[in-house]
């Protein structure tokens, strides 16, 4: 019985050596792995050419975004003066009132159940 608890002991001693050492491998390999990944990353932005491609698709972006808003005014205008046009309060303003409607019909609800 005492040899099994040497050996035991042992083999943990040197299986928690090798797993310490395998664990210490793998986190610097992900370490730098990562590290250069960053690197990189800002390398490719520091570049004049992406900065010219990211700096034009964001002024196309602003430039649809402003057509957009142009062109759904106009066409909300047109609507009115025909007098098929709806205006609505804004979805922030219509939200809470939801949410209260049916906390209310909830509890109408939970009050209209037989006592248990």
């Amino acid at each position: 019985m005492t040899t099994i608890f040497i050996w035991n002991f042992v083999v943990d001693l040197v299986l928690g050596q090798i797993l310490d050492w395998l664990y210490g491998q793998i986190v610097g390999f992900l370490g730098a792995f990562f590290e250069m990944m960053g690197n990189m990353g800002a390398e490719l932005f520091s570049m004049d050419w992406v900065q010219a491609i990211v700096l034009f698709f964001s002024y196309f972006a602003w430039s649809l975004y402003g057509i957009g808003l142009v062109v759904s005014v106009c066409e909300f205008g047109i609507e009115y003066q025909t007098g098929r046009a709806r205006p609505r309060p804004p979805i922030w303003t219509r939200g809470p009132n939801r949410t209260r409607r049916r906390i209310c019909f909830l509890t109408r609800l939970s009050r209209s159940l037989p006592n248990r």
